[in-house]
């Protein structure tokens, strides 16, 4: 019997995993299970016990850290934090005025207990960029203190400046030392690759890729070494393999007859995507008997609006990579798929993919 699953990957982090599904249910119409949806940041789950009673800073929206706990960063703190208890650290900051103090919504402080009070940004352990920014400004210059921790540096004009290649990684998830990594520099792990994005403006927006050639800029210049990080987020693979365990993982509970995977099999057949998003979907062979087994995954669809992210990923992982137009590439006149990273197919919109996938046309 062939039944469709499906799982929905959106860059659209800083919030909880079921209020973005509580958000996609009311908008799509269907029921979609928080199961389904894997954010920028939700692979960062696996590193939850590792870092556990860690101080580790997380950066994005004042949701962030309410986040980073749900995943298992019990000690986890945001940028503004530090900038409440030290407004020195950034001094242009709005979070400190009168005016910011009204207007804006913080993330509670820690509880007394935290041992947030007793530190200092030198001693955290790792800085986790969950989402895009509010003040870049401030949260480059809170990473960088954070990074340059026990080190002793000098400001100097005859200083070479050490020039890196443009991505730079560092050995294993959660690895303490390779040979590629600097000792002395806490854990960077950034959660989405993409240096633009397009919305209703004429021109595409920067995003979180754009931030981390800020910060590395900045960090080499100041520091005349490289910077080390790990990249998540398309087109890395761990994204992609993380999202293929959730597929199998429904996959498996679908042969088992579970209720939750009911739910995805329901949106799957009614359209659970939108033009604004970017999905994964697999036809799934299984049998009332095969429980014992993991069922087979016959076909992985990765529908996507950026080629150099959700379909270079796609191409990588061997999956049939759907590129859609309602994103960064639009086909013209002599142009019928992207150049540097063609899609399997290309398709106006995700509605029209998705019925191609339900009728075996694709």
């Amino acid at each position: 019997m062939n039944r469709l699953i499906s799982s929905l990957h959106n860059y659209s982090g800083g919030t909880f995993e079921h209020s973005k599904a509580a958000q996609l249910s009311m908008m799509l119409q269907v029921p979609v299970h928080p199961d389904q949806v894997v954010l920028a940041h939700t692979p960062l789950r696996q590193l939850g016990p590792a870092y556990r009673n860690k101080l580790v800073l997380v950066t994005g929206n004042e949701d962030v850290p309410g986040v980073a706990h749900s995943y298992g960063f019990q000690h986890a703190v945001g940028v503004n934090h530090f900038l409440r208890r030290e407004p020195s650290l950034w001094p242009h900051t709005f979070v400190n005025t009168p005016e910011g103090r009204t207007a804006l919504r913080f993330a509670p402080m820690p509880s007394p207990s935290h041992p947030f009070h007793t530190s200092t940004v030198a001693d955290v352990e790792a800085v986790m960029v969950f989402y895009d920014g509010i003040d870049w400004g401030a949260e480059m210059q809170v990473i960088t203190d954070v990074l340059m921790r026990g080190r002793e540096y000098r400001f100097q004009t005859n200083r070479p400046v050490f020039r890196a290649d443009n991505d730079r990684f560092y050995g294993d998830i959660g690895a303490e030392s390779t040979p590629d990594r600097d000792p002395f520099q806490p854990l960077l792990i950034f959660t989405n690759n993409d240096f633009v994005w397009k919305n209703e403006q004429e021109l595409p927006r920067y995003a979180q890729g754009t931030f981390r050639m800020c910060l590395q800029a900045a960090y080499e210049k100041l520091s005349g070494r490289p910077l080390f990080f790990t990249q998540f987020g398309k087109p890395a693979n761990a994204q992609y393999d993380y999202g293929e365990s959730v597929l199998m993982k429904f996959a498996a509970s679908l042969s088992s007859g579970s209720s939750s995977v009911s739910t995805a099999q329901t949106a799957s057949k009614r359209a659970p995507f939108s033009p604004t998003m970017n999905g994964a979907t697999t036809n799934c062979t299984s049998s009332s008997n095969s429980s014992a087994t993991p069922p087979l995954l016959e076909k992985i669809f990765m529908i996507g609006d950026n080629p150099t992210s959700d379909i270079r990923g796609a191409n990588a992982k061997g999956w049939e990579s759907v590129l859609v137009e309602t994103g960064l590439f639009h086909r013209t006149s002599t142009r019928s798929n992207d150049e540097r990273d063609p899609a399997k197919h290309v398709f106006p919109d995700v509605e029209r993919v998705v019925d191609a996938i339900i009728s075996g046309s694709i």
